[in-house]
């Protein structure tokens, strides 16, 4: 098992809804550049597992905030929104600040 799936939580509240998460192969099916799936409808969050620790972090992100925008409203059912160069920079900024500022977390646990 990967130290990525050890640590990832298993599911994600967004409001009043749960994301279940899942770090394994299923991914095995999509194209090879596809490391991750926000699936609204399945209220699922997928990462393969074959990533590193650093980039399934990344690519875990990055669904996450197709999930925030498909619950504001602001995106359809794949969580898109302006464009996935957007989603890919804001998550890419969001992952950078945490991880860079390991303190904040404290503030919401």
């Amino acid at each position: 098992m990967s130290a990525f799936k050890e640590r990832c939580p298993k599911y994600i509240k967004c409001g009043a809804k749960t994301y279940k998460i899942k770090v394994d192969s299923a991914l095995l099916s999509a194209s090879p550049e596809t490391f991750g799936m926000f699936l609204s409808d399945k209220m699922l969050i997928i990462i393969r597992d074959t990533l590193p620790f650093e980039e399934a972090r990344e690519v875990l992100m990055h669904e996450i905030i197709h999930m925030l925008h498909f619950n504001m409203g602001h995106a359809d059912a794949s969580g898109e929104f302006d464009g996935e160069v957007n989603v890919s920079l804001l998550s890419f900024m969001f992952d950078s600040l945490l991880d860079s500022n390991p303190g904040l977390l404290r503030l919401y646990t």
